[in-house]
């Protein structure tokens, strides 16, 4: 309907281009971070006249922030016991809740970052079209595009997520590492055209073919652009982990709640929430504008369509989803638990078996009632001798001297 099955191709197709497959460590060159900071400082010049790139910019950030707190709630209707018992592992239930959970959330928060993204990027349009680039512009340019848009983050966003899960420490760790991470390269790459595409008309399908001939055409430029981008946003997150790292080691105490793992990951995420920050402020501009850059010069051969001319209407469609959703998720947020959610995210146990109970004679069970299931074991006064033997009779237990 969308034309998804564009994704599936993307990521392969790209690992074969030669330069891609056997330069991947080129990501962490020099080279790349010279042009990405030549990048940088032209972008930085666009920003002293176009002040809305930084209001979509932080607009990002927060969208970001709500959506990491109302993902770590989930995390507190977990039980403490739950995350203590290794049956959480296999509980398959639990694990699909958050997994679905997860998505969900990733998906709320990729629209609003996706029309933000596409604002920054329809900036550089408008002002090639000799048009003002304010905000209301930069709205009517992005919002007919918005379905495209938002699948296409939703997509990139959680390919990006399941990434940071993948490179967190684990103690078994199965599949290929090094062809992980070549995959995702690959995907980054492939689709840095992807968004100027849309914004100039193309729908996902088209808009997946152009990038994939941008970087067959110019793979130079865009590995430069993608790998000094990269190679950034990994200083920024390493510096985000020895922040959360040192936060958690100077409050130990968090541990000791019952709600210790969402209390930690809400600690956790101040530093990693600044290193968004810093990211989405700084460094996401920088790419969003340099690829439409390359874009406009090795993509585009004629005028640029009279894209203010689309309907503004055409994107309210995916507002009326945006909604839906929402109200789905604050369903969840508030019935959790006549939907049966608490339920399920508890760890599924065996039945307890029979056990034996000891108690003194005469000892009476709740209400008078003599216990009629499990047998009564009575345990007679020890004796005060040096080896006493145990001897049961019937059903006592007795201790008597050799």
């Amino acid at each position: 309907m969308f034309g998804l099955g564009c994704f599936s191709d993307i990521k392969n197709e790209i690992a074969d281009i030669p330069d891609v497959a056997t330069r991947e460590s080129r990501i962490w060159s020099f080279a790349n971070l010279c042009q990405f900071g030549r990048w940088t400082f032209h972008t930085f010049k666009s920003l002293f006249h176009e002040r809305e790139i930084l209001l979509f910019a932080s607009l990002q950030v927060v969208a970001i922030a709500i959506g990491y707190y109302v993902w770590v709630q989930l995390l507190g209707w977990i039980p403490r016991e739950v995350w203590d018992s290794e049956e959480a592992l296999s509980n398959i239930a639990l694990n699909v809740g958050l997994l679905g959970w997860s998505f969900l959330v990733v998906g709320l928060v990729s629209l609003p970052a996706a029309i933000f993204s596409g604002c920054i990027g329809a900036s550089h349009f408008l002002k090639r079209q000799g048009c003002p680039s304010d905000t209301a512009s930069c709205l009517r340019l992005v919002m007919p595009r918005a379905w495209s848009l938002w699948i296409f983050c939703w997509v990139d966003g959680w390919f990006t997520v399941m990434q940071i899960l993948d490179r967190l420490p684990r103690r078994h760790r199965g599949g290929n590492r090094a062809l992980s991470e070549l995959l995702y390269y690959a995907w980054k790459l492939g689709t840095a055209g992807m968004l100027p595409s849309i914004l100039n008309g193309k729908n996902l399908i088209l808009a997946g073919k152009e990038s994939i001939l941008l970087i067959r055409t110019r793979p130079q430029e865009v590995m430069l652009l993608r790998g000094g981008y990269s190679l950034v946003c990994w200083f920024v997150g390493i510096a985000a982990y020895a922040g959360a790292a040192f936060v958690l080691w100077h409050n130990p105490e968090v541990f000791e709640r019952d709600d210790y793992v969402r209390a930690a990951y809400m600690l956790a995420g101040i530093p990693a929430l600044l290193s968004v920050a810093v990211i989405q402020l700084f460094l996401r501009p920088v790419f969003i504008l340099g690829s439409c850059q390359l874009y406009t010069e090795h993509m585009v051969t004629g005028e640029l369509p009279e894209t203010l001319k689309t309907r503004p209407n055409a994107g309210m469609s995916a507002l009326a989803v945006f909604g839906l959703l929402l109200f789905v998720l604050v369903g969840i947020f508030l019935y959790r638990e006549p939907l049966g959610l608490n339920a399920i995210l508890e760890v599924r146990k065996a039945p307890p078996s029979a056990a034996v109970s000891f108690k003194e004679p005469g000892a009476r069970s709740p209400n008078n009632v003599s216990p009629a299931v499990v047998p009564v074991l009575a345990v007679k006064k020890v004796l005060d001798c040096a080896s006493p033997e145990i001897r049961i009779t019937g059903s006592q237990i007795e201790e008597v001297c050799p």
